[in-house]
């Protein structure tokens, strides 16, 4: 606020300055020059109101640029005029840019990391039988308490969907950024069961970053976070907020589900959503699936691999909700993923200051494995638009859930099913029968824009990205089986690191062996805080500032070169006491006591000359006066004179003088002759008879100096 205040302050200050160059270089003109037109006599007051450029005193006031003498210095002081005006209607903008710093974002380094496996390692286009190496390290329920298995962020998915139900899904802990940021209400951090792993921002229908990306650039940020404020001697007070980014694969989840489907005990057949092209979501399908005899208490999960027909779906899912003992029907659900890695930014958290890391940038087109069009089953290979998953690592991503709290009894659940049952997706009474339940879902549906369904599919999308981000981080860790090891693979920083990494320069020593084995990304640091920055609007106001300090340097050092400056008539005020005290120009200024409807008047110069006392015929001191006349260059000579004069001698007889065009008003003119004649008025019936005033001819080039103002010198 205060720097707001002080880009106000500093704009006044430019108009005043500019308005004392402008007031002097008009004093100068009355004074000492030519003089100016009547419309540009008070535009040091005028100039910085833009209406002013666009009025009858400046349109009226360019006539006097028509005259061939001294055309460049009247042409120089409108170009001043139009300068200083300009200059004055942005000071105000130029300094609010310039004084008021905004929060950006400044380059602080970057450098290549190294994950220890081929791109194929860490983002797969299918997961089918050949988890082997996973199986030996997540073995059954261990899988949900590890944080590079797929099941590794059960934990976290249970808290959050034990906070949430099908009613308060859209509002439950919803953050005021979260759109801005996914492009969805959803937003919420997923975290693993160590520390080894930073937190992830699952995002959207949802989508989640990838974990083992994410590994990697903590690691680097900490470490570059050391250096900052030793090699950049700012302390993080002084840093508004600091984040890394890096170009990874993202993977993406998107589910649809059928509402309830009431199946007969001795059938099979159930209904599946079914995708047509990459991802739009058509009818649904029947298949046959193999379901369990034995009625259960909570809601039976299950996945299931759907045919080409259902087009480019990565698995099915089924869920059968509880049913009694004795009933002659179930009720199911229905639903197909699809999945997918995407092209984003890694990025860690701009808004809770280094929490975690979320995707932004996505570009949902250009999903990898890519989608093609190949007939009617749209099925050439087996991960055509999407990630093929099979039983062996799906049963990695939903094995046997651990004991957690509020689960009693011999309940072998997997860990989707507990996370559904905490949710209150399994909650419906199974006493009432798989119609009841049926109805039940349909009206919770209408009420709720999509009830249970919705919460289903967003909980089985959750499951699969949190999963899926976590494919090939067991790689990044030395020993991987070691929770207490956090030690990472392939991470070497060089000797000079602090200097290389905030330079841009690769801080990390390559791997040893073939590039093959390994796979290079990049991270970039930035930090951001509240600073001026080189930008076009910067750009744009510092040549304002430049304009002024320009015209302000020109003013001074021509003041300390001409060494003559006046103090006077710097106010309307002042002009209109001088030339309440000056002769009246009834003549040239005619017909303007109700205001000036006409150009050309605004046109008749004005000057400041010096009536001495000997013209007065007074011992009084000499006095300037402010005296009107048709430009000479612009008008025809017969309107130079203010009145119609008859010059006659002491005793009547008319008096022979030189051409009136070459005469001007003794109120202004220095004497050459002491010889006193008679006027008299002839317009002017209100006028006196006779006049004391002396008119003198003389030729203007011969006695031009004797009329100016001269310095040091007293006037009345």
């Amino acid at each position: 606020m205060l720097l707001q205040l002080s880009a106000k302050v500093h704009e006044i200050m430019i108009v005043a300055s500019l308005g004392q160059i402008i007031w002097h270089a008009v004093r100068h003109e009355l004074l000492y020059g030519e003089g100016l037109p009547l419309g540009l006599v008070g535009s040091a007051l005028e100039f910085s109101r833009f209406e002013f450029f666009f009025g009858k005193e400046f349109y009226g006031s360019l006539r006097y640029l028509n005259h061939d003498h001294k055309k460049m210095k009247r042409f120089g002081f409108v170009f001043l005029l139009i300068v200083s005006g300009m200059t004055a209607m942005l000071a105000g903008p130029a300094s609010a840019v310039l004084l008021v710093p905004r929060s950006q974002e400044y380059s602080a380094g970057g450098t290549n990391f190294y994950l220890n496996g081929s791109a194929s390692d860490f983002w797969p286009e299918k997961l089918l039988d050949d988890a082997v190496e996973l199986e030996a390290m997540c073995p059954g329920s261990e899988s949900a308490l590890r944080d590079v298995c797929p099941a590794g962020g059960f934990v976290s998915l249970w808290e959050r969907w034990s906070s949430v139900n099908h009613q308060n899904l859209h509002e439950s802990n919803v953050r005021s950024f979260a759109n801005s940021l996914s492009g969805s209400r959803f937003y919420w951090p997923v975290h693993s069961p160590v520390s080894r792993t930073p937190p992830l921002f699952t995002l959207g229908n949802p989508r989640s970053t990838n974990e083992t990306s994410a590994i990697l650039v903590d690691q680097v940020t900490r470490d570059w976070w050391q250096a900052v404020p030793k090699s950049l001697s700012v302390t993080p007070s002084q840093v508004e907020d600091r984040n890394v980014r890096a170009a990874v694969r993202s993977s993406i989840a998107a589910v649809r589900c059928t509402g309830p489907q009431n199946v007969s005990i001795d059938q099979s057949t159930m209904l599946f959503p079914s995708i047509e092209g990459r991802w739009n979501w058509v009818g649904d399908l029947s298949f046959d699936v193999m379901l369990a005899d034995t009625p259960v208490n909570f809601s039976r999960f299950q996945w299931v691999d759907l045919p080409d027909k259902f087009g480019a779906v990565s698995i099915g899912a089924m869920l059968e909700l509880p049913r009694a003992e004795g009933s002659v029907s179930r009720t199911l659900v229905g639903c197909s993923a699809q999945t997918g890695w995407v092209p984003t930014t890694l990025r860690s958290d701009a808004y809770t200051f280094w929490s975690g890391y979320y995707p932004y940038g996505i570009y949902f087109g250009d999903r990898t494995p890519a989608w093609t069009a190949t007939g009617a089953d749209q099925r050439s290979s087996p991960t055509n638009g999407r990630i093929a998953l099979g039983a062996a690592w799906l049963k990695l991503l939903t094995p046997p859930a651990p004991p957690m709290p509020g689960t009693t009894g011999n309940w072998s659940a997997s860990t989707i099913e507990v996370i559904l049952a905490a949710a209150g997706v399994s909650d419906t009474n199974r006493t009432t029968g798989s119609t009841g339940q049926a109805e039940a879902w349909a009206q919770e549906d209408q009420i709720t824009q999509g009830g249970k369904k919705r919460l289903l599919e967003t909980i089985i999308a959750s499951v699969l990205a949190d999963g899926l981000s976590r494919s090939g981080s067991h790689r990044v860790f030395n020993d991987p089986e070691d929770m207490s090891d956090p030690t990472i693979s392939m991470y070497r920083p060089r000797h000079d690191f602090d200097q290389r990494i905030l330079r841009g320069r690769d801080a990390l020593a390559l791997p040893d062996g073939d590039q093959a084995t390994y796979t290079i990304l990049r991270a970039t640091m930035l930090i951001s805080g509240y600073a001026f920055h080189a930008s076009l609007p910067g750009y744009l106001a510092v040549t304002v500032l430049v304009v002024h300090a320009t015209l302000a340097s020109v003013h001074v050092l021509w003041l300390l070169l001409r060494n003559r400056v006046s103090r006077s008539w710097d106010s309307i005020a002042e002009l209109i006491a001088l030339a309440q005290n000056s002769p009246p120009a009834e003549k040239v200024l005619q017909n303007t006591g109700a205001g000036i409807g006409l150009f050309h008047t605004f046109a008749t110069m004005a000057r400041i000359r010096v009536r001495p006392a000997a013209a007065q015929g007074t011992a009084q001191q000499d006095r300037v006066e402010l005296v009107f006349e048709r430009d000479r260059g612009g008008t025809s000579p017969s309107d130079e004179l203010d009145e119609s004069v008859e010059l006659q001698g002491p005793h009547g007889a008319p008096v022979s003088v030189p051409d009136p065009h070459n005469c001007v008003p003794a109120s202004w003119t220095f004497p050459i002759d002491r010889t006193k004649l008679r006027i008299s008025h002839q317009t002017h019936s209100h006028s006196h008879n006779e006049s004391a005033e002396t008119l003198i001819p003389r030729i203007r080039k011969d006695t031009k100096a004797q009329d100016l103002v001269q310095i040091d010198h007293a006037y009345s």
